[in-house]
């Protein structure tokens, strides 16, 4: 999917993660906004994925985009593809 939503260079969001005792704290905040804010001042697009439905939302509120829901077959799970433009 990384490579049909952005063929260009971008920067991936790999993987971040919180805590569960520490979630609703702004941790996720503090691991993001300096990433986004470095490729906002490159002019870089950025992609990321995640599994988690309840990481929707958050790649939501920092302008991300949900380019695919994809289905694993025979499976319960999804992956979410996002794209969030330079």
């Amino acid at each position: 999917m990384q490579k049909q939503y952005a063929p260009e260079p971008h920067y991936y969001l790999n993987t971040i993660a919180v805590l569960p005792e520490a979630q609703g704290k702004g941790l996720a905040s503090q691991l993001i906004k300096p990433f986004l804010a470095n490729a906002d001042a490159e002019g870089v697009s950025v992609y990321t994925e995640t599994m988690t439905p309840a990481n929707v939302g958050l790649y939501e509120h920092y302008g991300f985009r949900v380019m695919e829901q994809y289905h694993v077959p025979q499976t319960d799970l999804s992956i979410w593809s996002f794209y969030r433009a330079g």
